[in-house]
């Protein structure tokens, strides 16, 4: 295994781990969102 392989196995887990990280901040936020409106529509 070459240095540029272990870089771009480095980078494609970075990636990886970044998208998994990005999907649980969107799901957290949107379910924020959805109890924010709810609360709106109660009032």
């Amino acid at each position: 295994m070459n240095k540029l392989d272990v870089y771009v196995d480095k980078i494609r887990f970075m990636y990886i781990n970044f998208t998994k990280i990005e999907g649980v901040i969107m799901r957290t936020f949107n379910h924020k969102m959805i109890d924010d409106k709810k609360l709106l529509l109660l009032n």
